[in-house]
Order: structure tokens, then sequence, then C-alpha cells
């Protein structure tokens, strides 16, 4: 069997994009966004296939809390942080934001394995990406 999906890509995306507060209507091409409070960045990750739960679900607070972002300290030191919520969901992609209540540098995200698969049922490997400043 061909191992599961991974992460390709991460970005921090500039405020002028983002879209907070969106809810999701059900249908295809719907999605959320992160919530309106809290949120001082958000960094996009992209997964090589489109990943759902292992239940076939939408990604939640289970597999949020298993991503972990690194950011730089305004010191230069590095600190692990949790996404407080998760948004782009429910829309058939293969992207997820990571809303960060934090305004240090997001310099990678790493997701460990075994959270989610890929339309060939494929569990996904413990993957990493650095993040790309936008």
């Amino acid at each position: 069997m061909d191992p599961g999906p991974t992460l390709l890509l991460a970005e921090t995306l500039p405020e002028m994009t983002w879209r907070l507060g969106r809810e999701a209507s059900g249908g295809v091409g719907s999605s959320t966004g992160c919530p309106t409070e809290r949120v001082q960045q958000i960094v996009r990750v992209v997964w090589a296939g489109g990943v759902t739960t292992v239940n076939n679900e939408e990604p939640g607070e289970l597999e949020r809390s298993a991503y972990s972002v690194t950011v730089q300290n305004a010191d230069g030191s590095t600190t692990e942080v949790t996404p407080f919520a998760l948004g782009d969901l429910e829309d058939n992609d293969y992207s997820h934001e990571l809303c960060l209540d934090t305004a240090d540098i997001p310099v990678s995200v790493s997701f460990p394995a075994g959270y989610l698969t890929d339309p060939n049922n494929g569990l996904n490997p413990a993957t990493s990406v650095e993040v790309i400043q936008r």
C-alpha cells in the first residue's frame, strides 16, 4: 500500500486575505474560517491528497491538537504551539488554516502519524514542513 498523505506546503496568509468567522453551509465548496477573535496570524497547510479522519469525517479537535507549529520568539529561541482552531474545513480540498494566537514567527509545522487518511485510505506518516512567510 502506498504511504498516506504528507504535508506539502505551509505558508503564512497575509491579513488582507483572511476570511474570519465563515461558517460552512454544508454544500460542496463551503468552508469554515478561523474565529473572529484571538487570531494573530493564520498558517495555511497543504496536504498531498485530500484528507479526512479515519472515520471519513472532517478533522476536529483531536486533529487540531495534533498539529504542532514551531515559532521563533523575539529573543531567537523557539517554542512549540498548537493552533487554537482549524479553518478551511468542509470544502473537500487539501488544505487547513491553522489559527494561531501568537505573533511569534512560525518556522515549521509538524503532524504525527496515523490521524488522517487520503482517498485511498492510506494513513498519514509523521510529516513536517517549513513555513513560507508571505
